[in-house]
């Protein structure tokens, strides 16, 4: 009786230390760098343009430019009888499929499609409204 006893306390010991090792092994495996993210897995540098709109004019025209060394140039008409121009230039930033443009006061959000950038909206998802296709 001793003896079932023995090997059935060493079978449990057995399976305790086999399923902690294949635990460890799962969390240690989830630290990779996302490959899937838009800045490994996308050509998202280049020219969008797109025309979103405005609140108190027909709309705004803009011309974003993404160069490889992640500096950007931000271009912006507004469609009022003036036609408005600003340029903005800098480094944007990239986390995840997440691009950003460090505008001060309000930095602007874009997701990082396939052919296009999609603005975020205040809750953090795309807007099919606000989209800049890219120039091929």
């Amino acid at each position: 009786m001793k003896l079932k006893t023995s090997a059935y306390l060493l079978t449990a010991v057995l399976a305790a230390f086999t399923l902690t090792a294949c635990q460890l092994k799962q969390t240690t495996t989830t630290n990779k760098v996302d490959e899937h993210s838009a800045e490994y897995a996308l050509d998202y540098d280049g020219n969008y343009i797109g025309t979103i709109p405005c609140a108190d004019c027909s709309g705004i025209k803009v011309k974003l430019t993404l160069n490889k060394d992640k500096t950007f140039v931000y271009d912006t008409t507004y469609l009022t009888n003036t036609n408005e121009h600003f340029t903005d230039k800098g480094n944007y930033q990239i986390k995840g499929s997440i691009l950003t443009l460090p505008l001060s006061p309000n930095p602007i959000k874009l997701f990082v499609g396939e052919s296009a950038l999609f603005y975020l909206n205040n809750q953090g998802k795309p807007s099919k409204d606000y989209v800049l296709d890219k120039v091929r």
